[in-house]
């Protein structure tokens, strides 16, 4: 029989920075791979394809890559191991994104947790509500938190 598992989506309200990176990295195992929009963005721009295409006019033109281009980075990113758990830092950073991700996720036939990780960022009150509703939102101090949070789940 088939029996469809829930993808883990931890998303970290942080500014991600390139030490923190590194001490994510320490304290992560095989239970979950860490995305950076940055790097999504480095490397699809390497590629040809509508979505590169999008982001490279934005980028081209200096204006702002828009939500949905981010969206169906993350999106692409996720569906080539749906049986892994992801931790997405900075990202999604406002409600419309949050909307936005979870519908793709849906779109995509995608069983998800979603699990919103505070850091060092105030949240916006919608974003908490909309947590509230659909997912979980954790307010951790300090990275010790997060990586006995980790080990845990």
């Amino acid at each position: 029989m088939w029996q469809f598992t829930t993808m883990k989506i931890i998303s970290i309200f942080k500014a991600p920075s390139k030490s923190f990176h590194d001490q994510l990295l320490n304290i992560v195992d095989d239970k979950y791979e860490v995305v950076y929009l940055t790097e999504l963005i480095r490397n699809i721009l390497l590629e040809d394809s509508d979505l590169s295409a999008s982001i490279r006019k934005s980028i081209s033109e200096s204006k702002p890559i828009p939500d949905e281009d981010f969206s169906n980075l993350i999106i692409k990113k996720i569906t080539q191991k749906v049986e892994q758990n992801y931790i997405v830092v900075g990202f999604p950073r406002t409600l419309h994104q949050l909307q936005m991700f979870a519908k793709h996720l849906k779109k995509a036939m995608i069983n998800y947790d979603l699990i919103g990780i505070t850091m060092e960022i105030e949240v916006e009150d919608a974003i908490k509500k909309w947590y509230g509703k659909n997912g979980k939102l954790i307010e951790l101090k300090d990275f010790n938190s997060l990586a006995k949070y980790l080990n845990k789940n």
